[in-house]
Order: structure tokens, then sequence, then C-alpha cells
């Protein structure tokens, strides 16, 4: 179904538009295909596709923006600001879900504007499609069958993509490392299945607490990376302790067993000279830094290098006592 909207302006009500029409692409009444149409096959990303069909009608229908929302699947994307008024488009077809598409600007739509981004949509039908399916293929092939969570493989491909962004765009991000602390025990004690259970239970904790743009991975073991875009490292921090709560606070039983977990985390921060290996190199290393004081707790990596200035300092003065005890 396709849905038009617009905001009553309290001037005249009776300019509001609200239509409701069935939408299958070989209904449409398309046009000849416009040259932007071509590039929406250019890519089976679903970002790509919808900002070369965002710029294309664009040329044809002036636009702020254009969001897009597919709840089945849990995407959400918004390219350009929203405005007052709007058109709203439903998108499905031979019982498939494409999802949401709304159109927004300053200006109220005239009917014509409608039509037109009602034809554009006919171009739009199969790009879309086909990333969708794509993506489904991907995300099976990406998420780990224990946790629910993407796997290594995802972690790579979304840490290079989130690099670049924030190299593009001067934008921050940040990349916590989480550890089971002891894990081994419970599977000695427990048995791997029960191991297993608190893996997916820690797994589900952790994705509860964070907020919807951040991604979570099972790299592998008991080990969980999460990546934050826009999040400098107080923001880091206060999502890496409520998930660290979280879990402390956690138990679930096993067998008659109730078992319980606490996490060690360690936290990095993007910097312009970074790369892949850096920015997790630092992390682990405040990783390292927080199982050496105790577990169960959170260390960053400005933690770790205070503590070599420290020793660095101390070192110094130690040289210089015996410097002066020698004369």
């Amino acid at each position: 179904m396709v849905s038009l909207t617009q905001p009553i302006t309290p001037a005249n009500p009776k300019n509001n538009v609200a239509n409701e029409m069935a939408f299958e692409s070989h209904h449409a009444t398309a046009k000849a295909s416009p040259k932007w149409a071509s590039k929406l096959n250019a890519s089976l990303e679903i970002r790509d596709v919808l900002t070369s069909f965002f710029k294309g009608i664009a040329q044809e229908v002036p636009l702020a923006s254009l969001r897009y929302r597919n709840s089945t699947k849990n995407i959400s994307l918004e390219i350009g600001a929203t405005k007052t008024h709007s058109a709203k488009y439903g998108l499905k077809a031979s019982g498939y879900e494409l999802g949401d598409i709304i159109f927004s600007r300053s200006e109220r739509f005239s009917l014509e504007e409608l039509a037109s981004l009602e034809n554009a949509l006919s171009h739009l039908f199969y790009p879309l499609r086909n990333a969708l399916l794509y993506k489904e293929a991907l995300d099976s092939s990406l998420r780990d069958s224990l946790t629910g969570l993407s796997n290594r493989a995802g972690f790579e491909l979304a840490i290079k993509r989130e690099l670049s962004m924030a190299k593009r765009h001067n934008q921050v991000l940040s990349l916590i490392i989480v550890d089971i602390d002891h894990f081994k025990r419970v599977n000695d004690s427990a048995g791997h299945q029960a191991g297993d259970k608190l893996l997916a239970h820690v797994a589900q904790l952790l994705q509860s607490t964070l907020r919807e743009t951040d991604q979570v991975f099972r790299i592998g073991g008991e080990e969980f990376v999460i990546l934050l875009a826009s999040a400098n490292l107080a923001a880091a921090h206060r999502v890496a302790e409520r998930s660290r709560m979280s879990i402390a606070n956690s138990s679930i039983s096993i067998c008659g067993r109730v078992l319980g977990a606490t996490v060690s985390m360690g936290i990095s921060i993007y910097s312009s000279e970074d790369e892949r290996d850096s920015l997790f190199e630092r992390a682990d290393e405040a990783l390292y830094f927080a199982k050496k004081n105790g577990r169960n707790c959170i260390k960053t990596e400005w933690d770790v290098l205070n503590s070599k200035r420290c020793k660095e300092i101390a070192s110094t003065e130690i040289v210089s006592e015996e410097i002066e005890a020698a004369n």
C-alpha cells in the first residue's frame, strides 16, 4: 500500500492531501526510464541504492529528505534533514515487505509532484528488493549461530566501514573489547552446554543495553567487540558501565544451577592516524589492564597511558635518588 500524508495547516485545512492506493511495480504507470534510474543497479548496498534514488528524483521533485524504515529487517536510514511536509509510501509486493519511504520538504507537494514520486518508485522497486535480498544473504553468513550477534567476519566489514566514515567526516568512533571473566571455570565446572547458554545470555544483555546505533559482535570464544559511532570517551564509558552492571547483576538457572558472570572491558578512541589494528590493539591493551586490576571493571587507553607515565616518573625518581646517594 502507498499512503500520502501531509500536515494540515490551520489557514487552509482543505489543502491537505490523503490518499491510499495499491502499489505493484507492474501496475505503476511508468514513463521512459530517466538517466538516473540506471545508477540504481550499480550497488547492492541499501544506502547506496537509496542515495542514488534520492539524488535522481530530487532532479525532478525538490526534496529535503528521504527516510527509509523496514521494521521487519531492523533497517533505519535517513538522507537529508526532515522538514514539515511529507509523502509516505509503504511498499509491498507479493507478500515481500520492502519497507516505508518518507519524502519531506518545507513546501507542500502538488498532485503532479506526488504523481512523479509514485512513478519514480517504479524504478526503485527491483534495485531495492535486490539490495534487501543481498543483505539477507550477507547477514546469514555474518551471523554467529550461538548468540545471534554478528561474527568476526561481520566485525571486520563493520570496522572498515566505520573507520572510513570517521576519516571522511572527521567523526569520533569508540571501540570496546569485552571479555567474560573466568569463563573457563564455567566450562570446567558446569559443562560446555552451560557455558554456551551463559554466552548467549551475556550476548543478549549486551545487545539490550546498547544504543540503537551501536554494534556488537562476538569475535571468538568469550570475547565481544562493541563499535560506537559518534561516541567520545565519556559516552563510551557510560555505555560500557551500563552493560557491565547489567551483566554483573544478572544470572541464569541451568539444570538447577544458578550461573552468573562478570566482564572486563577495554576502550579505545579513534584518532586520525588510526587504522584497524592500532585502534584494536589499544583497546586490547586496556582490556588486559582491566584484567590485571581485578576484573569486573572498565579501563581505557588513557588509563594505560597514565599508568605508564606514573611508572616512568617513579623510575626517574628512583634513578635520581640513586645518583644523589652515590654523590
